[in-house]
């Protein structure tokens, strides 16, 4: 049976791996927006967002190259911009709404 490419190896897993976090972060954000839409909170619909822009991050992160033509690079310097913002809204939605009585 003849080897694959080192490089071809590489690339099933980084789109399985892809495949993964995407279908992850999709549920994660599904959940947690069902838990706003059942409580009213302000924190969970905040981390609905902010899972749904790390997930977006991801895909786009991966398909800048194929649909768009721009540099791999590119692609991923976009896929760490959306994490940044997502990390900052899951943040946000965790410390930003605690009522004055709460301690850390």
């Amino acid at each position: 049976m003849p080897q694959l490419p080192r490089m071809v190896a590489t690339d099933t897993l980084t789109v399985i791996a892809k495949v993964v976090v995407v279908t992850l972060g999709i549920v994660i954000s599904l959940l947690a927006y069902r838990a706003f839409h059942r409580t009213g909170s302000d924190a969970l619909r905040w981390m609905a967002i902010g899972f749904f822009i790390i997930t977006v991050g991801m895909l786009f992160g991966g398909l800048v190259d194929p649909l768009f033509g721009l540099a791999p690079n590119q692609g991923i310097r976009i896929q760490n911009v959306l994490t940044a913002i997502g990390f900052i809204v899951l943040v946000y939605s965790i410390y930003a709404r605690l009522p004055a009585s709460a301690n850390l």
